[in-house]
């Protein structure tokens, strides 16, 4: 702006303090000036047309507007992919002028879904930098959520549920009349949930786990995780692509680990949730045929073949598991990169890999097999270092006396013998996992209760103590009220008494 006031009114200045004011709607500009000729001559035209492209198609403003727009800034400019523009996407599905890809009519047949929506984004993803890259995705998210909002179940009861009346399909029916009925809708949101997997995938590796592309990645695999339990969607359970889950889960961020273990966690209650849901419709089919048999049907006398699980296989389930197993094995267990255990898989790290960090390990005085644990992994070791020390200055353990290496069995173990903190390496790391829970995570907390037996068993110990206690509380209280009540009727008679003794 300095530069225009010394240069005067230069079209390419002007223009590109306009380009500036579509990132910051806040600056304040001379209007600028109506002309048929572009400011700046795109050096490549046909990515300048799948640009204009891409725009209109997102663009929220009517055809007659947009047709008059141009791309030298000469109007209104039309929505660009920015950081900006994504967030304003990201956080406002309930506008009233919201884009038309948001809303169910577009939800096409997967073929189409690729060609028309995501292939066009995909040239220009690996153009965005990361902060783009978990801004594009983050707007993924909120699609498959308004997606996920709509009454699946409700649709395909048309036609379907004895329980409904003619009235209550036809009513149905209006609500549904914008789908169309030859559409597989499912496997349209699985085409779409494999592409942005593809992509978090590619994201993650070339921008090195930027946290920006880490948080978008994970906020929408948190979405897909919670759509069979929370949204009650018909769908077979779609986990992440195995890089996924490992380069999270081995990021130095506290945040990234945390979260993928509560998407794991809640994986495991989406298998569980789907399962049931299959065997109950099962159960209804075979309920019946044997209605049906006892009815005099013939066609009926043969019982449903065994259930089948639609969606994935056996190896399917079992990728899945490793990814508990490993977990496990990482944060509590002190076994990283096992592979011997039942679903291990040592995130599938090679043999050559594994030796070559133990080697490190054993170089820096480190054990290979606790590196990666709630104590010792680069993403933890400070909170267990805080933890630690709150510990020793609430019992107020002299400074000589205070351990100076990472929590393990023996350290604790020689603190102990020369009169430091008198905790076991057991009772530690329980008091830490509640306070990691208490300090925001959550998901390490929940996967670690519900994966490892002994800390189930402890949290229920713990819930039916709790339960005793405010029980006994609660009756405590009660004999306290009933104690006060006599003696607030032994008060007012005492007047009484005097009175007569008088």
């Amino acid at each position: 702006m300095d530069l225009q006031i010394t240069v005067g009114n230069e079209s390419a200045l002007i223009g590109l303090l306009h380009v500036y004011k579509s990132y910051f709607p806040d600056l304040i500009l001379a209007p600028l000036a109506i002309s048929q000729q572009t400011t700046f001559k795109c050096p490549d035209q046909a990515m300048s047309a799948l640009i204009m492209a891409l725009q209109e198609r997102w663009s929220h403003l009517g055809e007659a507007q947009a047709q008059q727009l141009t791309f030298n800034g000469s109007k209104e400019p039309l929505v660009r992919i920015g950081a900006p523009q994504l967030r304003r996407y990201h956080e406002g599905f309930e506008r009233t002028n919201r884009p038309a890809e948001y809303t169910l009519t577009p939800l096409a047949p997967s073929v189409e879904l690729f060609i028309n929506f995501l292939k066009p984004l995909y040239g220009l993803f690996y153009l965005m930098g990361p902060v783009w890259k978990g801004e594009l995705i983050l707007c993924y998210t909120g699609l498959l959520q308004h997606w996920a909002q709509f009454k699946w179940k409700d649709y395909l009861e048309i036609g379907k549920s004895p329980r409904l009346s003619e009235q209550g399909q036809e009513g149905l029916r209006r609500l549904f009349t914008k789908l169309g009925s030859d559409v597989d809708y499912m496997q349209t949101v699985r085409v779409f949930i494999d592409h942005v997997d593809s992509i978090s995938s590619v994201a993650l590796e070339v921008e090195r786990d930027h946290i920006a592309v880490q948080h978008g990645v994970l906020s929408f695999f948190d979405l897909v995780s919670s759509l069979i339990g929370t949204y009650e969607m018909p769908l077979a359970v779609v986990i992440p692509d195995s890089t996924i889950v490992y380069r999270c889960f081995l990021s130095d961020s506290g945040m990234s680990v945390s979260r993928i273990c509560g998407i794991v966690y809640q994986y495991k209650k989406a298998f569980h949730v789907f399962e049931q849901e299959q065997q109950l419709q099962y159960d209804i089919l075979v309920q019946t045929q044997l209605s049906r048999s006892d009815a005099g049907d013939d066609q009926a006398a043969e019982l449903p073949v065994a259930l089948e699980i639609p969606g994935y296989g056996h190896e399917y389930v079992a990728l899945f598991n490793s990814f508990v197993m490993d977990i496990c094995n990482f944060l509590w267990r002190s076994r990283a990169f096992n592979k011997s255990d039942k679903n291990a898989r040592g995130f599938l790290m090679d043999q050559g890999t594994i030796g070559h960090i133990r080697q490190v390990c054993m170089d820096g005085g480190l054990s290979m097999n606790n590196m990666l644990s709630i104590m010792h992994s680069t993403a933890l070791s400070g909170y267990s270092a805080r933890f630690l020390r709150s510990l020793e200055e609430e019992e107020n353990v002299p400074m000589e006396k205070r351990l100076k290496a990472p929590v393990s069995v023996p350290a604790l173990k020689d603190v102990v013998a020369k009169g430091g903190l008198n905790m076991t390496f057991e009772e530690y790391r329980i008091r830490y996992l509640d306070y990691l829970e208490q300090h925001g995570f959550d998901g390490v907390y929940q996967f670690l209760i519900d994966s490892i037996t002994n800390l189930l068993q402890r949290k229920l110990q713990n819930q039916e103590q709790q339960r005793e206690q405010q029980e006994r509380r609660l009756s405590l209280s009660m004999q306290q009220i009933s104690i006060g009540r006599d003696n607030h009727e032994d008060d007012k008679d005492a007047p009484q008494k005097d009175n007569e003794r008088f």
